[in-house]
């Protein structure tokens, strides 16, 4: 997904409750934004894919929305967002993770990240359009990447390996 690709549409302003967000708009909100099923935060430069759980859109009046994410699991992981920039996709082009096919048939592959080793194995390929995810399972907790070519290093059918360099935190928002 390239960042022209990418509406902004708001920033999360604080943590409401233990794990849900307060996105403050910069848009007047319109109900496609949350059609996807997920939004782009900004990390470091990087826009990370994230996950509305079921029920997990509400509306605010015409400049907030209160969200809640599959990925965040915890108080630390949401205050982690806070202050975070928020995107939309603006057309609907192809990601560039949907030229890479076939990754249902890596599920139980080892997933090892250049910097920090070890990830976990994977466990799902999650195909939602324009924003595909590889599950991976770690000590019983799931996470997610997304399947994108720029973090992919190199997939090893003989090792069941798959090599990564994963954006420095994204680990830590999924794990929390």
């Amino acid at each position: 997904m390239h960042h022209s690709d990418l509406l902004l549409i708001g920033t999360f302003g604080k943590v409401f409750g233990t794990t849900d967000l307060v996105l403050n708009l910069a848009v007047d909100f319109y109900e496609e934004y949350t059609k996807t099923g997920f939004v782009f935060v900004e990390i470091d430069k990087i826009q990370v894919p994230f996950h509305f759980t079921k029920n997990g859109v509400k509306q605010k009046g015409n400049k907030s929305m209160l969200l809640s994410f599959i990925e965040v699991r915890s108080e630390k992981a949401a205050l982690n967002l806070v202050g975070k920039k928020v995107f939309v996709t603006e057309t609907d082009s192809p990601d560039e993770a949907d030229e890479l096919s076939n990754f249902d048939q890596l599920i139980n592959y080892s997933v090892h990240d250049q910097s920090i080793g070890f990830c976990g194995v994977i466990s799902d390929y999650i195909n939602i359009p324009s924003n595909p995810l590889i599950e991976i399972t770690l000590n019983n907790e799931i996470y997610y990447i997304p399947a994108v070519s720029e973090f992919i290093v190199a997939i090893s059918d003989d090792e069941k390996r798959m090599d990564v360099q994963l954006p420095e935190g994204l680990l830590g928002i999924n794990l929390g």
